[in-house]
């Protein structure tokens, strides 16, 4: 696999853990008492994480088009 694409692999991922702990954060909540009771702190760091890897998966990508401008530019 090529570095752009474990970029966009790592950008993919954390796209679907934001959209996982969003879905976990809109449940309807039980007032009774009863049932899950969605953990804010968990759901907070799940999203840092996330972000976190996204900016990583973009550094890498910006990365790999510096190197290929260098590339070409020596070259051409």
């Amino acid at each position: 696999m090529s570095a752009l694409g474990s970029a966009l692999e790592i950008i993919q991922r954390a796209s679907a853990s934001v959209d996982q702990a969003a879905s976990r954060l809109a449940r309807p909540v039980d007032v009774s008492g009863e049932g899950d009771i969605v953990d804010l702190s968990a759901e907070m760091i799940a999203l840092l994480q996330a972000k976190n890897a996204t900016e990583v998966g973009v550094k890498i990508a910006q990365t790999v088009d510096d190197l290929q401008q260098s590339t070409l530019n020596v070259l051409g």
